[in-house]
């Protein structure tokens, strides 16, 4: 069994107003999307678009907002889904102003091969209204 990272393609910066933010490497893709939909309230998914099946997955996305840091985490033993899995959450009550959510460097995605690919950290950002 190998590691294998999803090495950035282009600048890794937070650029302002990116809703969907996605990092490409040797093993596939992972992506986020994070938007403000009022009321402080935001709309956050994320997921991964791989080469071969997985089988296994631990996801993580931080959320950073005017009133500190949360984690979202997704986790599923035994996947059955195929090459693509994607989540979603609402998250309620956060703080005004500027946000971003961040998939962590710590998520992962087992192939049916027991490689692990590990996600790339694609961040999005909005502004919590």
């Amino acid at each position: 069994m190998g590691i294998v990272t999803i090495f950035l393609k282009e600048d890794s910066g937070i650029k302002p107003g990116t809703v969907h933010a996605e990092t490409w490497g040797n093993c596939g893709v992972s992506w986020v999307n994070y938007r403000a939909t009022g009321f402080r309230n935001a709309a956050l998914s994320t997921g991964f678009n791989l080469f071969a099946p997985a089988i296994a997955y631990g996801w993580y996305v931080g959320v950073y907002d005017n009133a500190g840091y949360h984690e979202e985490p997704w986790y599923n033993g035994n996947y059955t889904g195929g090459s693509s899995w994607s989540g979603y959450r609402t998250l309620v009550n956060m703080a005004l102003g500027y946000s971003w959510a961040t998939v962590n460097s710590g998520s992962w995605a087992m192939l049916n091969n027991g490689e692990i690919c590990v996600a790339g950290s694609p961040t999005a950002n909005t502004t919590i209204y």
